[in-house]
């Protein structure tokens, strides 16, 4: 396997990996006393959304398991790409989408989250670069 599509896939798995753990985490966890404190408030602030009648939880919930699916779907339909193309490399607009994609999540990280997803997105943020990088070289070479 070439190194272009080697650190294309890592790129892939980092997010496959958040997406998964993001998942896991947010519904296996154990909750403390004082999470399930401040879940309850949650769960009595209603908010009224395009007349549906919700609360803060519900709408946290819903966004961090989305957010979860969406993460392990971009990694599969990634991973199609790469899958779809064996003997000619992937488009280089996608390469550049996903670099921007992967810089942008990295950042939000850094400001908002902790350690793993800072990691793992950077790590994404990486391997799409020199996916990139390493593509251009053979493009040149040819």
């Amino acid at each position: 396997m070439n190194f272009t599509k080697f650190s294309y896939k890592i790129a892939c798995w980092a997010f496959i990996v958040i997406g998964v753990g993001h998942i896991a985490t947010d519904l296996l966890s154990p909750k403390t006393h004082e999470q399930i404190e401040y879940i309850q408030a949650m769960k009595e602030f209603s908010i009224n959304l395009l007349g549906t009648e919700t609360n803060i939880y519900s709408l946290f919930q819903g966004f961090s398991i989305i957010m979860g699916l969406l993460f392990v779907s971009y990694g599969l339909i990634n991973l199609f790409f790469l899958q779809n193309h064996k003997k000619n490399l992937v488009a280089k607009n996608i390469i550049l989408l996903n670099i921007l994609i992967s810089l942008a999540c990295m950042l939000l990280s850094l400001k908002y989250l902790f350690i793993v997803p800072i990691t793992l997105t950077g790590l994404a943020f990486l391997a799409f670069t020199f996916s990139y990088i390493n593509r251009k070289a053979k493009t040149i070479k040819t």
